[in-house]
């Protein structure tokens, strides 16, 4: 099931009419039509009822319908997730230092920091430096101070 699929058969069942549904999706009927008949040959079942007008999901249409929603919904929400990250919106940062560093020099930058971006989460660990270095080697960290 790929994005076309899912626009083209939850656009034929919100219109229930090929007709309409290829006027919205800006084709003509003919190819609508024959795109969801490469879906249904594709799948070795009848998405639709034609037989009734308007046109009604078959039990396996009302099936692939239910999946295709939910697929878009996650790709609605990856997208918004990736543009929030990619925008500094979300994530965390985990910050290492020693004791002395961590209460002496990040307690004012960290506060600074979280008043900007709310909705990072920030971490520090305290440890040796010893400790820290491991820690920052393993991919556990992204900063160390």
């Amino acid at each position: 099931m790929n994005s076309q699929q899912i626009e083209y058969i939850l656009t034929l069942a919100e219109q229930k009419s090929f007709s309409k549904a290829a006027q919205k999706l800006y084709v003509t009927q003919p190819s609508l039509s024959q795109y969801i008949m490469n879906i249904e040959k594709q799948i070795g079942t009848t998405l639709f009822d034609r037989s009734s007008s308007p046109i009604k999901p078959t039990p396996a249409g009302e099936a692939y319908i239910a999946t295709a929603i939910q697929i878009k919904s996650l790709e609605e929400s990856l997208t918004n997730q990736l543009s929030d990250i990619a925008n500094i919106q979300k994530g965390s940062l985990k910050i290492g230092a020693t004791s002395f560093r961590a209460s002496c020099l990040l307690s004012k930058s960290i506060a600074e920091f979280s008043k900007q971006y709310e909705n990072i989460d920030v971490m520090v660990t305290e440890d040796s430096t010893s400790a820290l270095l491991k820690l920052i080697k393993d991919g556990e960290l992204d900063v160390f101070v």
